[in-house]
């Protein structure tokens, strides 16, 4: 008689593969041995997915996860020039860099441009959602195929790579963007870190900057 048994690990808290050793125990808890011909074999989509790759091996269970390269290429982007004043491709924008940054992570990440979110590069024109948080907003709310609106109280679905965006004074329109780089299962509860432009930080609280500057925060789950 065959059974079949779903694994829910904890995500992984860096970018890097691994594998991690997985025992386990029946009703009594015994633990009980594993032994497969390893054809159930599958595969992770995001570095911190709670739905990891499984390898089974004779007397023995391993999970391992494999970062999704689209997410790879956009953090490794985002890590790499959080701190640069400015892009010689993208340039910026004075004291309101935040959208301009997100965007380019986001084309890093695959996204192609087109006539609503886009950058001319010889002109150095950048279209609203392309540099504007608000007109972020809107345009994502436009496009279900690209990203998900959730909400703080989601935090559970909330991944490296999607978009964090915040309400400072709690008036409907979006004030500061930036792009999650960790995501941390506590305790005491979901604690989630970005990066970012204008105030340019790699891996800032998103506590931590609702307690300094009030209001609310929102997130988009990034396809």
């Amino acid at each position: 008689m065959r059974s079949a048994v779903s694994i829910e690990t904890p995500p992984s808290t860096d970018f890097d593969p691994g594998v991690v050793a997985v025992v386990l125990f029946d009703g009594a808890g015994q633990a009980v041995q594993v032994a497969t011909d390893g054809s159930n074999t599958q595969t992770s989509g995001e570095p911190d997915s709670s739905e990891p790759a499984a390898e089974v091996a004779p007397g023995g269970l391993t999970c391992g996860y494999v970062p999704d390269p689209k997410i790879t290429a956009q953090t490794d982007y985002v890590l790499a020039h959080w701190s640069d004043d400015t892009s010689a491709t993208y340039g910026s924008i004075a004291d309101n860099d935040c959208v301009n940054f997100t965007s380019q992570s986001l084309e890093a990440r695959g996204w192609t441009m087109d006539a609503d979110w886009s950058f001319n590069p010889a002109t150095r024109e950048y279209s609203p959602a392309w540099a504007s948080s608000t007109a972020l907003s809107a345009y994502l709310a436009g496009h279900p195929e690209r990203a998900t609106a959730l909400s703080d109280t989601q935090r559970d679905l909330v991944k490296v790579g999607d978009i964090v965006q915040f309400d400072w004074d709690a008036s409907g329109d979006k004030d500061h963007t930036g792009i999650v780089t960790r995501v941390e299962r506590t305790d005491a509860g979901i604690r989630l870190f970005y990066a970012g432009h204008t105030t340019n930080t790699n891996y800032k609280s998103v506590d931590e900057s609702l307690a300094d500057a009030g209001g609310d925060v929102s997130f988009w789950s990034v396809a």
